[in-house]
């Protein structure tokens, strides 16, 4: 992929217990980005990242952690490519008051470039339901990038939705 080339990777969370998709909540200028992705801990999410256009993943990680991800026909875009993964929160300890997390996000495009970025977040309790499920349904995250001459994605755009 040529240097300037426009690529955009959008991933979406719904647990699995469930089905249902995680929320979302505007901060406004409290932290660092405006808005907070909650997820609880000691839940299995479902994962899904897709590519435009058509560039394989090599390798996606959360938080230091290797997902491991199978390739499914869920697009109809031919310029587009689509994974899915499972994430476990295991271990993820609950985030205190007023305080938010930066989930570190990085996915390496085959041959091609690394994104490295970082999602603003909170972890509840796994039973705590009533914070955890209150704001706005997470549909997707979206990173709208260009190829660096040094191999990394830069980001332009970050639309959470």
């Amino acid at each position: 992929m040529s240097i300037g080339k426009s690529v955009r990777l959008t991933l979406s969370f719904k647990r699995e217990s469930d089905g249902l998709p995680v929320y979302f909540k505007s901060d406004g200028q409290r932290f660092a980005n405006p808005q907070t992705i909650k997820f609880q801990q000691d839940e299995t999410y479902n994962v899904e990242i897709t590519v435009r256009p058509v560039i394989p993943i090599e390798q996606f990680q959360l938080q230091d952690e290797k997902i491991s991800l199978e390739k499914i026909n869920k697009s109809l875009d031919p310029n587009a490519l689509t994974y899915a993964g499972i994430w476990k929160t295991t271990g993820f300890p609950v985030t205190d008051k007023n305080k938010r997390e930066q989930l570190k996000l990085t996915i390496s495009l085959w041959n091609k470039g690394t994104l490295t970025a970082s999602l603003q977040s909170k972890f509840y309790e796994h039973t705590e339901t009533q914070h955890a499920r209150w704001g706005d349904k997470l549909t997707f995250v979206e990173f709208e990038c260009t190829v660096s001459a040094d191999g990394s994605l830069t980001v332009l755009k970050q639309i959470i939705q």
